[in-house]
């Protein structure tokens, strides 16, 4: 491998961890919202509908990969999936489904952020 190759090796690894860290920050700005609005709980809690979580999901305020990432470390679409049968829920169940292999965290982690969070 001659230098160029080498640099340009080296100049895309750096690049992929600055954007790992520029979506863990954001990841992590998105939970403190939040928390800031509801205690941990009541996120997930699907009692009287559609969960705060969900909701704030359906408004844009969470992302795919945000809800991923929170189905990773607190498994709750299964929980979801037999308490919510509408069409909606449905369709995002299915979308993590389907992302859920293409996201790769380390759940000890993000746990061990998560913790630090909430103990703000």
């Amino acid at each position: 491998m001659d230098r160029r190759n080498n640099k340009l090796w080296r100049d895309d690894i750096y690049s992929m961890e600055n954007e790992a860290t520029e979506f863990d920050v954001y990841v992590q700005g998105t939970i403190r919202n939040l928390l800031s609005e509801t205690d941990l709980e009541k996120l997930f809690n699907c009692s009287k509908g559609h969960p705060i979580l969900l909701k704030k999901y359906l408004g844009g305020d969470v992302s795919l990969e945000t809800l991923t990432i929170l189905e990773r470390v607190f498994s709750f679409k299964k929980d979801f999936d037999k308490k919510l049968t509408d069409p909606v829920w449905e369709t995002v169940s299915l979308k993590l489904k389907k992302y859920l292999p293409f996201l790769n965290i380390n759940v000890f982690q993000f746990k061990k952020t998560l913790r630090e969070i909430i103990n703000e």
